[in-house]
Formats: C-alpha cells, sequence, structure tokens
C-alpha cells in the first residue's frame, strides 16, 4: 500500500504527497511556516497556494486572485495583467455584497479604487427574521476620480436615480413600481419631451388600453388632442338664465 512521500528539514514536512488509503484523499503540503506549494507546467508556474491560504492562477499574471484570508479574504480578483483588474467579487455574511469592475487596480486603505461597481447589499440589519432579509442594487460610477452610488433599485421594486430617498422631494427621478413616476428638479424644467424628424405625437393616454387622448407637436405649436378640448367646440352658446359676473 502507498500512504504518501515526505521530505523534512529540521523536523518539520517541508514537502509532503499523502494518500489516504480508506477515503482517496490526497493531502498536498508541508507543515513548516512559510511553505507554499506552486504548479509548473512547461517551466513556468501556472498556479501557487499561500501559507495563509491565497490562491493565485497563472502567477506570473495573476490572472486569478482568490484570497482566503488577509485584508482581502473573501475576495477573488479577475486581472488581465499585473496593473490591471478587470473584476473583483467580494462576499460578506450579514454586510455587504458587490460585484466591481476596475481598470485600474490600485489598493487604497484596503479597497480597490473602482472605475465603476454594482452592489448587492441590505437595507436593514440582516438577521434570520425574513422581515430583515431586504436588499436592494446600487449602481455606481466615477465622476472626478470619486466613486459615487447613481443609480439604485429597492429591495421593493422602485428604481432611483440621482437620488437614494422615496420621496417626492430630492432632486432626481423615481419610478415608483406601482406605475407613478416623480421628476423633481430645483431651477429647470422637469420633463423634456423630443420628436426628432417628423411633426406628429409626442405624449400619449390611453385607459384600458384605449387611446383617449394625446399631445401632438407641428413646427413650433402643440395640440392636445381630447375630447374635452375647448378649442374643438362648435355653435358656442350663451349660458342662459344665468347672471354672469
Amino acid at each position: 500500500a502507498f500512504y504518501g512521500l515526505s521530505l523534512q528539514y529540521n523536523l518539520l514536512d517541508t514537502a509532503e504527497f499523502k494518500v489516504n488509503q480508506a477515503t482517496g484523499q490526497i493531502k498536498i503540503g508541508g507543515t513548516a511556516t512559510g511553505y507554499y506549494p506552486t504548479f509548473y507546467s512547461a517551466g513556468t508556474e501556472r498556479m501557487r497556494i499561500t501559507s495563509i491560504g491565497n490562491s493565485f492562477f497563472n502567477y506570473s499574471n495573476q490572472t486569478i486572485q482568490t484570497y482566503g484570508s488577509g485584508a482581502y479574504g473573501g475576495k477573488v480578483v479577475i486581472k488581465a495583467s499585473d496593473d490591471q483588474a478587470l473584476a473583483l467579487l467580494s462576499s460578506s455574511i450579514g454586510g455587504t455584497s458587490h460585484v466591481a469592475l476596475n481598470f485600474t487596480n490600485e489598493f487604497v486603505a484596503n479597497q480597490y479604487n473602482y472605475l465603476a461597481r454594482i452592489k448587492a447589499e441590505p437595507e436593514t440589519v440582516w438577521d434570520s427574521t425574513a422581515a430583515n432579509r431586504n436588499s436592494r442594487l446600487t449602481f455606481h460610477t466615477t465622476l472626478n476620480g470619486a466613486v459615487s452610488e447613481k443609480m439604485r433599485i429597492t429591495s421593493g421594486g422602485d428604481v432611483l436615480i440621482g437620488k437614494n430617498a422615496l420621496n417626492n422631494d430630492d432632486v432626481g427621478l423615481w419610478l415608483n413600481n406601482n406605475g407613478t413616476s416623480w421628476f423633481t428638479q430645483n431651477n429647470d424644467y422637469c420633463v423634456g419631451l423630443n420628436r426628432k424628424g417628423t411633426d406628429g405625437i409626442i405624449m400619449i393616454f390611453t385607459n384600458d388600453q384605449a387611446t383617449a387622448g394625446s399631445i401632438s407637436i407641428s413646427g413650433t405649436s402643440t395640440s392636445y388632442n381630447t375630447s374635452s378640448d375647448y378649442r374643438l367646440k362648435e355653435d358656442l352658446q350663451d349660458f342662459a338664465g344665468l347672471d354672469m359676473v
């Protein structure tokens, strides 16, 4: 029966290869401090597992990195080269989980300097109670070197752009999942509609899928097409028996 090979230095297993005959488990690795296994093919290192549990695939370019512990424990980094990280995947139970897209790979205060990122995060303190397990998606971009949230989808299905509160007072756009929308602006028009190329309908109103009216434009004029439009009235008559003041 073959049980394995072991290389010792100062009574420590610096390298060992063992087979558990009963379970078929294969153990590769040693107990010496700082020791870690590396795997080669065609004379080039393709993978290593460090002594603190981090693993690197295609180590010369660090294409894929997984961090089992340390400052970046629980993260997976996918990189194109030593100075360009294409993606960062991380998760934290009870905290924030996110997928980040990055093209600079700069470490700042134990975090990556993101170009853009999408975060899945709890809306309340996450615990075993179903009512406390609500999460949202937030979308972040970089402007002048600073990363900030630009859009979010709440647990209730509302979409917020340029704001993060469900109200009609803060500047931004709120698309409510009940079909209502709020456009809030401080010093300018809230909604702009532009029909390019030809004159015609720019907005249509329906009731139970039946057209109830519309707004159309022609040149620099606007027409409100509705059955109650006073401009469509004919044979106008004075009110009889009423004192008009």
